[in-house]
């Protein structure tokens, strides 16, 4: 395991369940690693997803950089335009977006940030979202949430519970100790020379280290902790993952990220 990282909080951190809600006739149900299958949806894809959306029954509406649309297809599995953006729907919302998209119509979309209960949550430049999920340690108890968050599937066995939760495997965490410092750690796992951790012997360690709030973080194979271009620890599958987030620590003013860069 790679010596905790510890640095004063700048500033507060909104820290939200790695998992996809699912509505049930219970209302929503956080399950961890499980493709979102709504039946009635608008998503709307820009070029960073990739160069083509996926395909399948629906509705799909291309939009330019100026916001007009500018092509309707009664099928999904479209190019998405160098510049903007398609929408596509399903199910309920086909007869939405037909209505609302015709050629030529304009069609903005605004994003924002919706937080528990779905109240929208104020963002800034400031604002980092990570992903995150089970809690470890809350007020100063170990307090693993991990039915609350997702790793409990129902139905399958407790298979996926053994093999994210109970099992060890590589770990990644993130905390707050009593005086407000920030704690990262890495845990390396799956090799004989380092064997993991399972979340409840990461909560132990969490607590070890004075956290008085932590949260896990991703893991496995994404397990990885990088100082000045280097890795530190050793990933599980040789080499650094490419993942699509990663928790950055940075310097807070210019001249410091000019010493830094020295």
């Amino acid at each position: 395991m790679q010596p905790a990282w510890r640095g004063k909080k700048r500033r507060q951190i909104r820290a939200m369940p790695r998992s996809l809600l699912q509505l049930g006739g219970q209302g929503p149900l956080a399950l961890q690693d499980v493709t979102c299958t709504n039946a009635n949806e608008l998503v709307a894809f820009i070029p960073e997803f990739g160069p083509y959306t996926p395909a399948g029954p629906g509705l799909e509406v291309a939009v330019d950089s100026h916001d007009t649309v500018t092509a309707v297809s009664e099928t999904r599995g479209e190019a998405v335009p160098a510049g903007g953006h398609t929408v596509q729907a399903t199910g309920n919302d086909v007869a939405k977006l037909r209505m609302l998209a015709p050629v030529g119509a304009k069609l903005k979309i605004g994003t924002g940030l919706a937080g528990q209960g779905g109240k929208m949550l104020h963002t800034d430049k400031a604002t980092s979202v990570v992903n995150g999920g089970p809690v470890l340690v809350k007020n100063g108890q170990e307090d693993v949430t991990v039915k609350q968050d997702g790793m409990v599937h129902p139905n399958d066995g407790n298979s996926f519970y053994y093999g994210w939760v109970h099992k060890r495997n590589p770990r990644t965490f993130a905390g707050t100790d009593a005086q407000g410092d920030t704690i990262l750690v890495t845990a390396d796992g799956r090799s004989t020379a380092s064997l993991g951790l399972s979340l409840k012997e990461e909560a132990d360690v969490a607590s070890s280290l004075g956290m008085v709030q932590a949260m896990n973080l991703d893991g496995g194979g994404s397990t990885t902790a990088v100082a000045g271009g280097t890795v530190l620890n050793s990933p599980s599958g040789g080499a650094e993952r490419a993942v699509g987030d990663a928790l950055l620590v940075l310097p807070s003013r210019k001249d410091d990220l000019q010493d830094a860069t020295k």
